[in-house]
Parts: C-alpha cells; sequence; structure tokens
C-alpha cells in the first residue's frame, strides 16, 4: 500500500528497517526463513534473499515486501 506523502526511498527503508528488526528477534536470516516461510510454500524464502534485503544489495520495493 502506497502512503501518499511518503517518498518511495522512504517506504523502503521502513521496510528494511522492520525485516531487520524481526531477522534479529527470529535469531538471524536462517532463524527467520524457518520461523516465516509457509511449509506448503512452492518457493521458501531463502536467507540470503533476506540478507541482500537488508544490506540493500535488492530493491525492497510493493511487491518484495507483498511477497514476504
Amino acid at each position: 500500500m502506497k502512503i501518499g506523502w511518503m517518498k518511495e526511498s522512504e517506504e523502503n527503508e521502513i521496510r528494511r528497517k522492520v525485516l531487520e528488526n524481526l531477522v534479529k528477534e527470529a535469531g538471524g536470516p536462517a532463524a527467520f526463513c524457518r520461523k516465516y516461510s509457509k511449509d506448503d510454500a512452492e518457493k521458501p524464502i531463502s536467507p540470503t534473499y533476506i540478507s541482500q534485503l537488508i544490506n540493500k544489495h535488492r530493491t525492497f520495493g510493493e511487491k518484495a515486501a507483498r511477497n514476504l
């Protein structure tokens, strides 16, 4: 969902910070993926992908956020 008054870069940074906090609480990217991947998922969440999002090596747009 797009917030009208917020720039896309600000939204992406908020998503990144929230994800970073969730990953820390879970105990790292691998633990986060085990906790939040659906058992019947065709493509489970990859710890590498999570690390790339947190470290800004991938864009954390609306589609990526929705897929998590």
